[in-house]
């Protein structure tokens, strides 16, 4: 995922307990190597998927659940592998969503970019109904 190991850190995200990975961009192997990480981790942080088969995917939920872990899809659910309605298997766990709603700073052309309005949703499979939820983060 593109997430930044100093923002990670701002947010409370304890850095000696992540890890970042590139996996393979192949279909199989990118399966493969996120079933391993789920052996080791309760969480895992998953950007967009290259497109594997629905077998692959069903294996990997398996993992998941049989390891009581998460899969949390970030800025990306179009891009889970299978992601048709008619597939009962494709939602992911959880999936965030974080749009940018509006800016707060420019006055009449001028000045500085302060804060911004973030519309985060979430939704999934474990996530209950989709919901969303307004923010203000510093600029």
């Amino acid at each position: 995922p593109s997430l930044g190991a100093q923002a990670a850190a701002e947010q409370g995200v304890a850095l000696e307990r992540t890890i970042f990975v590139h996996p393979p961009a192949a279909g199989a192997e990118w399966a493969a190597s996120l079933a391993a990480l789920v052996e080791g981790f309760d969480v895992a942080l998953v950007g967009a998927a290259p497109s594997i088969s629905p077998t692959h995917v069903r294996r990997l939920q398996a993992r998941v659940q049989a390891r009581r872990a998460l899969l949390v899809l970030v800025d990306g659910a179009a891009a889970w592998p299978g992601a048709r309605p008619a597939a009962p298997w494709a939602p992911p766990d959880l999936a965030l969503r974080a749009t940018t709603r509006s800016w707060e700073g420019l006055e009449h052309g001028a000045g500085h970019l302060r804060r911004r309005q973030i519309a985060l949703r979430v939704e999934g499979r474990r996530a209950g109904p989709p919901r969303e939820h307004l923010v203000w983060r510093p600029s």
